[in-house]
């Protein structure tokens, strides 16, 4: 078996703080702010939600009707409902079904509709992506034993090196 040279990285980062005046520079800390939290819901969504709630309701009530008229046309029997009287059953049963339908489809355009509606609030409220490495902070500590003008500079810096070498 041959040698096997593993080379692992590490990414450094300097932050380099220099003073010029009379005073002290102490406790020079690196953080992470943490991102605000990200909305899961707002009002326009909450509404947009209610409205879907509501379509999909109203579409399962005309869905429903729909198929209580047509079980109703599929029940009457020839024996009981006179020759004359078919004409206008199945005008009757046309009039009631088309006007069904159009409402059907005007609900399914507007829960389509708004379905759109709410996956473009929600891409609205979903968190942006950001770079890590710009959400840092640094906190300095000056002290001065008397008043006087202090000018404070930061020099950052970040490069990747090889830190570790393993040899298997």
């Amino acid at each position: 078996m041959s040698p096997c040279l593993i080379f692992v990285l590490r990414e450094l980062t300097i932050l380099s703080v220099e003073g010029r005046g009379s005073a002290t520079i102490h406790d020079v800390t690196i953080s992470e702010i943490l991102p605000p939290p990200v909305p899961n819901m707002s009002d326009t969504l909450k509404d947009l939600i209610a409205e879907r709630t509501k379509l999909e309701k109203a579409l399962a009530r005309n869905n429903k009707a729909l198929k209580a008229l047509e079980h109703y046309l599929d029940s009457v029997k020839a024996n009981v409902l006179p020759a004359a009287q078919l004409k206008d059953l199945v005008d009757s049963y046309e009039t009631t079904a088309a006007g069904l339908d159009d409402q059907i489809t005007k609900i399914e355009a507007e829960l389509s509709e708004t379905n759109e509606a709410v996956k473009e609030e929600k891409s609205k409220l979903a968190a942006p992506d950001d770079n890590v490495k710009l959400r840092r902070k640094a906190s300095i500590g000056v002290f001065a034993a008397k008043e006087g003008l202090v000018k404070i500079s930061l020099i950052y810096g970040a490069f990747r090196l090889v830190r570790d070498v393993v040899m298997l």
